[in-house]
């Protein structure tokens, strides 16, 4: 019965290293409430004018919203793209599929500094689309891979005779897709739509930086 129970050791190593990754990133919260006026650990006093100041400041809110405004529609754009490319490298047959997922993955392995160049000098030279929307396909181009291996593994721990038992009946692909795919498939939509926001609210900043700069210093 306890044959498959992780022993105290493994569950130990874990817990050190979840506390390695967590314990950085709580101790930032206390400081949000700390009455200096610079960064200190820890805070000498407790105070909510940091919060205030934030919450008075018009162009902190609009900072805030333009920038989940971005996160939001990236995470949209990828996960429409990733659910496609998902679909087609599982579900498909056809040459050169292991290219295509090398190609799709690819932004995760090139260096963010690199891809986020790439994306200047191409939207500067064909002066596509306006900031905004050159900052929305960056920060999907940045979620795309971790989306799509996520919901590939997805489809591929389902069960495929669903779908054929469904189409064999009379059932369109968009129906499966729509009644089948998509319900089996959401906890793991769930997941790559919560890695694809955060992904665009770290590592896309860059791009976000980048991107825009060109307008700033009068490019197109």
């Amino acid at each position: 019965m306890n044959g498959n129970r992780p022993g105290w050791l493994p569950l130990l190593i874990t817990l050190l290293t979840l506390a390695f990754l967590l314990v950085p990133i709580a101790m930032i919260f206390p400081l949000a409430f700390s009455t200096n006026s610079y960064l200190s650990f820890p805070p000498q006093g407790f105070s909510l004018k940091w919060m205030r100041a934030i919450l008075q400041d018009s162009q902190w809110l609009q900072a805030i919203g333009l920038s989940f405004t971005i996160a939001l529609m990236s995470t949209l754009l990828a996960m429409v793209l990733a659910l496609f490319a998902a679909l087609a490298l599982v579900r498909c047959r056809f040459v050169g599929k292991t290219l295509v997922y090398a190609l799709i993955v690819l932004p995760m392995i090139v260096p963010n500094v690199i891809a986020v160049l790439t994306l200047f000098f191409f939207f500067s030279e064909l002066a596509l689309f306006n900031s905004f929307t050159r900052i929305v396909i960056g920060h999907a181009l940045i979620a795309l891979p971790i989306a799509t291996i996520i919901l590939s593994s997805t489809l591929q721990g389902m069960d495929y005779r669903l779908e054929q038992a469904a189409m064999s009946l009379g059932a369109s692909h968009f129906n499966v897709l729509r009644r089948i795919t998509l319900p089996l498939a959401a906890p793991g939509m769930f997941s790559a739509a919560i890695f694809s926001f955060l992904s665009s609210n770290s590592a896309g900043n860059r791009v976000h930086q980048t991107i825009s700069g060109g307008e700033r210093s009068g490019d197109p």
